[in-house]
């Protein structure tokens, strides 16, 4: 046991992007503050917020008090569609919506300019909108544990995009080749094909 530990640290060691790279990506490495702790705060030094379930009578209006946020987490809420509130924080670069409702997007989520990092995570999504690819400046997106088996045509433009993450959804192998053969500049996270049939 000790020697299998020893290797996987020194093969960690020698490439730590090996098994942190995905991570890395979807995690914003910033100090949340809640709900509660923005309130206390000037409105306007409040940039990485993470609201929960217990902000729902708050929420969606909250997010008007806070027009500078950079990051904003709104896991778990139970939400099945997208705030239209969200449209107007032009700062946004990192959206958490996993953990939702959400079986679609709504345009409101595509004026969103400054957004860079989109998590979608574990909600019930069967595809992603056209508009998505007004996001110019999208570099990664999180679709683990989705319905979502492909990326619109608009996103092929987006020549920021680097991460598309893909576990957890049943893929084809020629539904991964196609893919990997349109978006040759990004990085895919794909579990093994599966033999399922749509």
């Amino acid at each position: 046991m000790r020697c299998f530990v020893a290797i996987v640290l020194l093969i960690t060691a020698a490439n730590p992007s090996l098994f942190s790279q995905k991570n890395t990506v979807f995690d914003p490495r910033v100090s949340w503050v809640t709900l509660e702790q923005a309130r206390k705060m000037d409105s306007d030094d409040v940039l990485h917020l993470k609201l929960n379930r217990k902000n729902l009578a708050d929420f969606p209006a909250c997010l008007n008090d806070f027009s500078n946020l950079q990051a904003l987490s709104l896991q778990g809420m139970k939400l099945t569609s997208v705030p239209k509130e969200l449209a107007k924080l032009t700062k946004l670069y990192y959206l958490d919506l996993s953990k939702n409702d959400l079986q679609e997007i709504q345009e409101e989520l595509c004026e969103i300019q400054s957004l860079e990092t989109l998590v979608l995570n574990r909600n019930p999504l069967g595809y992603l909108p056209h508009c998505l690819g007004r996001l110019t400046r999208l570099k990664a997106i999180d679709l683990y544990d989705t319905e979502v088996s492909n990326l619109p045509e608009s996103l092929e433009q987006l020549t920021g995009l680097k991460v598309v993450d893909f576990q957890g959804v049943q893929l084809r192998a020629e539904e991964i080749d196609d893919l990997k053969r349109r978006f040759t500049a990004v990085k895919f996270f794909f579990d093994p094909p599966c033999n399922c049939f749509r």
